[in-house]
């Protein structure tokens, strides 16, 4: 005799709500500098501020560029004009804020933080040839400075590029990953993917990524916010690709803010400044979604019967089989076996 199985529901020991851009970032790290007087920017500083901080100044008291300063609740960065890069005069002084910190590795990490152009604030003397970095993540062997990743690192960061209309410049996303050599072909620097949002001076912006980084056999995937909205990235993007080598995860926040590019048209033609405050990095949260319902069974009598869902999340969401609404003891596994009919 035939039996029919229905559906059997799966309860979600785990409860919680998809993760929306009005959401906190559950922090690992997190900053705000409110209550610090008013001083320079050291390394010492920042290791009381971050964990683990890696320095390219090892002289752990001095100043990360004498320019850089805390107080009133803000790190504020000055760009002197005709500077840009990292360090292209000597001493070895470059545009900004260059830091990396140190992070567990994960495979996912959420990053948010708030900035503020000040008013004036020239994003290049070149008004068709500007560019920024601003702050991002990276992983492994940080590929960035035009050398083409070979699948051991990553980097991903928002910048701004020229926008075309005076005095504004356009956010974008920057990214050095493994896939990249195929979307420009003989490129080594990294891809800009335009986020649809113009930046103006005198405006506060909230800029969030998470970054999640490929398995096995998986592909790494990017997702952004600006002010709590969504920015959708080109229809090409870095998505549904390979981003790093299997064994790789994001280990690093890079604080670095500078202009360039790597020729002096980049630098702005008069000294301006930026501000930051609200670091947040930790780890993405996602909530939970069966992904695939288990599906009607029909067996003959004194056999068992098999079900089997699928489910996503992070933290990954535990399970409970149901029958009838009532838990069945033991039954948390992705597959369920009945006893014989």
């Amino acid at each position: 005799m035939n039996q029919s199985f229905f559906p059997i529901l799966i309860a979600l020991v785990f409860t919680a709500t998809q993760l929306s851009s009005a959401d906190v970032v559950p922090s690992t790290l997190s900053v705000n500098f409110e209550g610090l007087p008013h001083q320079q920017v050291t390394t010492s500083l920042i290791r009381n501020l971050f964990e683990n901080c890696i320095f390219l100044d090892p002289n752990d008291g001095s100043p990360i560029q004498d320019r850089n300063n805390v107080g009133n609740g803000v790190m504020r960065i000055s760009f002197p004009s005709g500077l840009w890069g990292i360090g292209n005069t000597s001493p070895t002084i470059g545009s900004g804020l260059i830091t990396q910190i140190k992070l567990q590795p994960k495979a996912s990490f959420d990053f948010a933080f708030r900035v503020f152009f000040e008013h004036g604030f020239d994003f290049g003397q070149t008004p068709t040839l500007q560019e920024g970095k601003l702050n991002g993540l990276g992983g492994g062997s940080k590929p960035s400075g035009g050398t083409l990743p070979d699948g051991k690192g990553f980097t991903c960061r928002f910048n701004w590029r020229e926008s075309g209309i005076a005095g504004q410049a356009r956010l974008k996303l920057y990214v050095y990953y493994l896939s990249q050599a195929h979307r420009i072909p003989g490129s080594a620097w990294g891809d800009n993917f335009d986020l649809g949002i113009n930046l103006v001076p005198g405006n506060w912006y909230t800029l969030r990524m998470r970054v999640t980084i490929n398995s096995t056999t998986g592909y790494g995937q990017v997702a952004t916010w600006a002010d709590g909205l969504a920015t959708p990235l080109q229809p090409t993007t870095c998505n549904d690709v390979p981003w790093v080598n299997p064994g790789i995860g994001i280990d690093t926040l890079l604080l670095e803010t500078f202009f360039g590019g790597s020729a002096s048209g980049y630098a702005p033609a008069v000294t301006s400044a930026l501000q930051l405050d609200e670091i947040q990095v930790g780890q993405s949260f996602v909530g939970p979604e069966i992904i695939t319902q288990p599906a009607d069974a029909l067996v003959v009598a004194g056999q068992a019967a098999v079900f089997t869902s699928a489910m996503s999340g992070n933290p990954t969401p535990a399970l409970q089989w149901q029958r009838n609404g009532i838990d069945i003891a033991g039954a948390t596994a992705a597959t369920y076996t009945t006893p014989s009919t």
